[in-house]
Protein backbone atom coordinates (compact mmCIF):
# COMPACT_ATOMS: atom_id res chain seq x y z
CA UNK A 1 0.00 0.00 0.00
CA UNK A 2 0.94 3.39 -1.12
CA UNK A 3 -0.69 5.48 1.54
CA UNK A 4 -3.74 5.98 4.25
CA UNK A 5 -6.13 5.80 0.67
CA UNK A 6 -4.79 2.65 -0.30
CA UNK A 7 -5.39 1.05 2.93
CA UNK A 8 -9.02 2.78 2.91
CA UNK A 9 -9.36 0.62 -0.40
CA UNK A 10 -7.48 -2.57 0.27
CA UNK A 11 -10.28 -3.03 3.03
CA UNK A 12 -13.01 -2.28 1.04
CA UNK A 13 -11.71 -4.42 -1.91
CA UNK A 14 -11.44 -7.28 1.08
CA UNK A 15 -14.79 -6.96 2.57
CA UNK A 16 -16.03 -6.80 -0.79
CA UNK A 17 -14.60 -10.04 -2.23
CA UNK A 18 -15.80 -11.30 1.36
CA UNK A 19 -19.14 -11.09 0.32
CA UNK A 20 -19.00 -12.23 -2.91
CA UNK A 21 -18.02 -16.16 -2.37
CA UNK A 22 -17.58 -18.65 -5.23
CA UNK A 23 -19.45 -21.96 -3.52
CA UNK A 24 -18.29 -23.98 -6.33
CA UNK A 25 -14.78 -23.91 -5.00
CA UNK A 26 -13.61 -26.43 -1.66
CA UNK A 27 -13.48 -24.23 0.77
CA UNK A 28 -15.42 -21.60 -0.98
CA UNK A 29 -13.18 -18.53 -2.11
CA UNK A 30 -13.55 -15.34 -2.03
CA UNK A 31 -13.71 -13.14 -5.39
CA UNK A 32 -13.60 -9.89 -6.64
CA UNK A 33 -13.63 -9.44 -10.72
CA UNK A 34 -11.11 -7.41 -12.02
CA UNK A 35 -12.82 -4.25 -12.88
CA UNK A 36 -14.16 -4.21 -9.33
CA UNK A 37 -10.26 -4.33 -8.40
CA UNK A 38 -8.81 -1.52 -10.80
CA UNK A 39 -11.86 0.84 -9.53
CA UNK A 40 -10.48 0.66 -5.75
CA UNK A 41 -6.74 0.49 -6.46
CA UNK A 42 -5.82 3.60 -5.56
CA UNK A 43 -3.05 3.39 -2.98
CA UNK A 44 -1.86 0.11 -3.95
CA UNK A 45 0.44 -1.83 -5.30
CA UNK A 46 -0.12 -4.62 -7.26
CA UNK A 47 1.75 -7.57 -7.44
CA UNK A 48 1.12 -10.20 -10.39
CA UNK A 49 1.38 -13.30 -8.20
CA UNK A 50 3.47 -15.83 -7.09
CA UNK A 51 3.72 -19.32 -8.66
CA UNK A 52 0.11 -19.94 -10.04
CA UNK A 53 -0.53 -16.54 -10.87
CA UNK A 54 -1.52 -16.08 -14.11
CA UNK A 55 1.56 -14.80 -16.02
CA UNK A 56 3.96 -16.74 -14.48
CA UNK A 57 1.26 -20.08 -16.00
CA UNK A 58 1.13 -18.51 -18.96
CA UNK A 59 4.90 -18.12 -19.16
CA UNK A 60 5.62 -21.64 -17.77
CA UNK A 61 3.21 -22.63 -20.23
CA UNK A 62 5.15 -21.38 -23.12
CA UNK A 63 2.82 -18.26 -23.79
CA UNK A 64 5.20 -15.35 -23.80
CA UNK A 65 3.14 -13.41 -26.36
CA UNK A 66 0.01 -13.78 -23.95
CA UNK A 67 1.91 -13.14 -20.83
CA UNK A 68 3.42 -10.19 -22.01
CA UNK A 69 0.09 -8.69 -23.62
CA UNK A 70 -1.21 -9.49 -19.62
CA UNK A 71 1.41 -7.56 -18.29
CA UNK A 72 0.76 -4.82 -20.34
CA UNK A 73 -3.08 -5.26 -19.40
CA UNK A 74 -2.57 -4.76 -15.95
CA UNK A 75 0.19 -2.46 -16.10
CA UNK A 76 -2.28 -0.19 -18.00
CA UNK A 77 -5.15 -0.56 -16.00
CA UNK A 78 -3.73 -0.24 -12.55
CA UNK A 79 -1.31 2.44 -13.79
CA UNK A 80 2.44 3.04 -14.91
CA UNK A 81 5.16 2.21 -11.52
CA UNK A 82 1.97 0.53 -9.63
CA UNK A 83 2.11 -2.96 -10.97
CA UNK A 84 5.01 -5.01 -10.11
CA UNK A 85 5.75 -8.66 -11.67
CA UNK A 86 6.68 -10.98 -9.14
CA UNK A 87 9.76 -12.99 -9.11
CA UNK A 88 9.93 -16.40 -6.70
CA UNK A 89 12.56 -19.32 -6.90
CA UNK A 90 12.24 -21.67 -9.25
CA UNK A 91 9.22 -24.31 -8.96
CA UNK A 92 10.21 -27.90 -8.98
CA UNK A 93 7.78 -27.87 -12.51
CA UNK A 94 9.34 -25.07 -13.81
CA UNK A 95 11.83 -24.47 -16.34
CA UNK A 96 15.12 -23.22 -14.89
CA UNK A 97 15.12 -19.80 -16.96
CA UNK A 98 11.44 -19.20 -16.30
CA UNK A 99 12.38 -15.71 -14.14
CA UNK A 100 14.98 -14.48 -16.41
CA UNK A 101 11.99 -14.82 -19.27
CA UNK A 102 9.57 -12.86 -16.56
CA UNK A 103 12.81 -10.20 -16.43
CA UNK A 104 12.99 -9.72 -19.99
CA UNK A 105 9.25 -9.58 -20.07
CA UNK A 106 9.67 -6.65 -17.40
CA UNK A 107 11.82 -4.92 -19.21
CA UNK A 108 10.09 -4.67 -22.29
CA UNK A 109 6.97 -3.39 -20.77
CA UNK A 110 8.59 -1.45 -18.46
CA UNK A 111 6.80 -2.98 -15.43
CA UNK A 112 8.78 -2.87 -11.90
CA UNK A 113 10.00 -6.36 -10.72
CA UNK A 114 9.60 -7.60 -6.72
CA UNK A 115 11.37 -10.57 -5.47
CA UNK A 116 9.22 -12.20 -3.22
CA UNK A 117 9.50 -16.02 -1.77
CA UNK A 118 6.43 -18.38 -0.65
CA UNK A 119 7.55 -19.26 3.56
CA UNK A 120 4.88 -22.05 3.14
CA UNK A 121 5.90 -25.88 2.16
CA UNK A 122 2.83 -28.32 2.29
CA UNK A 123 1.28 -25.36 4.03
CA UNK A 124 3.37 -25.03 6.85
CA UNK A 125 5.56 -22.34 7.40
CA UNK A 126 9.07 -23.79 5.96
CA UNK A 127 10.83 -20.75 8.05
CA UNK A 128 10.43 -20.95 11.29
CA UNK A 129 8.03 -17.45 11.20
CA UNK A 130 11.15 -15.49 9.58
CA UNK A 131 10.48 -13.61 6.21
CA UNK A 132 13.37 -15.26 4.07
CA UNK A 133 14.29 -13.98 0.78
CA UNK A 134 15.66 -15.88 -1.90
CA UNK A 135 19.73 -15.35 -2.65
CA UNK A 136 20.26 -14.30 -6.57
CA UNK A 137 21.10 -17.55 -7.20
CA UNK A 138 17.76 -19.24 -6.07
CA UNK A 139 16.12 -16.22 -8.20
CA UNK A 140 17.51 -17.75 -11.31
Amino acid sequence: MQNAEGYRNLLSILWEARLTVDRRQAPPLPVLNLSELAARSAGLVILSGSYDGEIRTLARSGLITTAVETVRRYNNLFGQGRFYLELVPVGKNEPPHINRGLVRIAEEVRVPVVAAADPRADGERADGGRVVLPSAEEMQ
